[in-house]
């Protein structure tokens, strides 16, 4: 039995894992603490079933994953090395300095913005 959208549970863990690592790594950008990071994911998996999109299901998740994020409360700054693997062209000092003047829901929206450019026309 599927979602609205015409999903099965199956057809909907495939598509999640499809995804999942590149909105992990979102996530552990965000909250700089893996398991605040693996919290949301987890969250993120339940939570996202239930209105599932069949098309666009990669920025569907991004949706949902950053509203989970947004009431996170871990505020740690110790990205640089992760900031170095997700933005090799960026001046990472820089990125790095001002990622951490921001609170976790601007930190959000601007990686976000900076990750997935061009990632609305995406499926997965």
């Amino acid at each position: 039995m599927g979602t609205a959208t015409g999903l099965s549970k199956q057809e909907y863990a495939a598509r999640f894992d499809g995804c999942a690592a590149e909105l992990y790594r979102f996530a552990l950008c965000v909250t700089g603490d893996k398991k605040e990071a693996e919290a949301a994911m987890a969250k993120l998996f339940c939570e996202g079933y239930a209105d599932a999109e069949n098309e666009n299901f990669f920025m569907h998740m991004l949706k949902i994953l950053r509203q989970i994020l947004e009431s996170c409360t871990s505020d740690s700054c110790s990205y640089r090395e992760r900031i170095k693997s997700v933005f090799p062209h960026r001046d990472h000092d820089k990125l790095t300095d001002l990622l951490s003047g921001l609170s976790v829901k601007q930190r959000a929206a601007l990686l976000q913005k900076l990750m997935f450019e061009g990632a609305q026309t995406r499926t997965v």
